[in-house]
């Protein structure tokens, strides 16, 4: 019997975006804050990824979400 569904946001997020925050938005809205999370890593290869998990954490955060980022590892 399934007691809890936490949902999972993943992605590289170079940079996050409008549109990244209002998937969120709209996943939160369905899952509960509390319950779903942004995932990504700090893996940076440049060009095509180059911030690592504290500058997209700044990004985030200025959107309102940075409470609820997780670190992973790929």
């Amino acid at each position: 019997m399934i007691k809890t569904i936490i949902a999972i946001y993943p992605g590289r997020f170079q940079p996050f975006g409008r549109h990244h925050a209002e998937s969120f938005k709209w996943l939160e809205s369905k899952f509960g804050k509390g319950k779903t999370f942004i995932a990504t890593s700090d893996v940076v290869t440049a060009p095509k990824s180059p911030l690592n998990f504290k500058e997209k954490k700044e990004i985030i955060s200025k959107y309102g979400y940075g409470s609820s980022l997780v670190q992973v590892k790929n």
